[in-house]
């Protein structure tokens, strides 16, 4: 589809007892953008049927759905959900009234205030896309199993996020970036992501990553940025390893097959590995917990 045309929330919006919803039919498409911003909500992201683009279902079934901006131009495709919270209230005013308009509502009555919703989110891009993900509060559950993955920026300050990876991206992940202050952070088999290059910014956080799931040829690099407030890492055993950073936080990967080279440890066939993994840390981090997976 060559035509660029934008979809307002009153034209996709369908008042149901299971929710509000939206769909989004498959477009032939070759570029990808899908962005969020979500306030103080809970956000489910996971690969959907493919004959819809988008299919979202919002609890409680009386609230109005996040704002839906849609284009297509030159098969390129912008998808972006935010919350009508972000929204002047007289936008929000004009959405209620359009929605009750397609319905046959009277209209005469005060929009809702935007409230605490549950976003289910599925998603079913016919190439590899670019994610830039903000949740401000609430909970973000980020399955990109099955997704093919570009770049991902994901803002999550005072939010509990979990980002999976089940099995291995179809194409290597260029761009991994994850901000969060007094946040949770879990990352679940992120070597299935294939990453090149990952930057965690975790201040005053508790986090979880998990560097494990399918070898991949080539290598990644792992920035680890800030102070979290606990981190526990689980590293892998099928990938070369190389760990840089101050020393006190370089020594807690000490393990069997680590030798020292440098000012880093790496494993003692980094060189002759396949798959590697670089990890840099700029600080040290009091709460570390190092495991090693399988």
């Amino acid at each position: 589809m060559h035509c660029r045309f934008l979809l307002a929330v009153a034209t996709l919006a369908a008042a149901t007892t299971a929710g509000a919803q939206a769909l989004i039919p498959g477009q032939m498409h070759n570029a990808f953008l899908f962005e969020l911003h979500s306030v103080q909500d809970e956000v489910l992201l996971y690969e959907g049927d493919p004959q819809y683009l988008l299919k979202m279902n919002i609890q409680p079934s009386n609230t109005l759905l996040p704002h839906i901006a849609f284009s297509n131009t030159n098969q390129s495709v912008v998808l972006r959900l935010r919350d009508l919270s972000l929204f002047e209230p007289a936008v929000v005013d004009s959405i209620q009234a359009a929605e009750d308009a397609e319905l046959g509502i009277d209209s005469d009555k005060e929009a809702p205030a935007p409230v605490s919703q549950v976003w289910e989110v599925q998603i079913a891009p016919a190439c590899g896309g670019d994610y830039v993900l903000t949740c401000e509060g609430g909970k973000g559950l980020f399955d990109f199993t099955d997704l093919p993955v570009h770049e991902v920026h994901l803002l999550a300050d005072t939010t509990e996020v979990k980002v999976e990876f089940k099995r291995q991206n179809p194409m290597p992940l260029n761009r991994f970036k994850l901000t969060t202050r007094a946040g949770q952070v879990q990352i679940v088999q992120f070597m299935n992501a294939r990453p090149v290059s990952a930057s965690l910014q975790l201040d005053d956080s508790a986090c979880e990553v998990e560097l494990t799931g399918k070898a991949f040829e080539g290598t990644g690099e792992i920035f680890f940025e800030g102070v979290p407030k606990r981190l526990k890492v689980v590293m892998p055993r099928n990938a070369g390893v190389r760990v840089e950073g101050p020393s006190g936080t370089v020594a807690r990967f000490d393990h069997a097959g680590m030798v020292v080279s440098g000012a880093a440890l790496e494993s003692k066939d980094f060189a002759a590995r396949t798959c590697r993994l670089r990890l840099y840390f700029s600080r040290v981090i009091p709460n570390l917990d190092v495991r090693w997976g399988e």
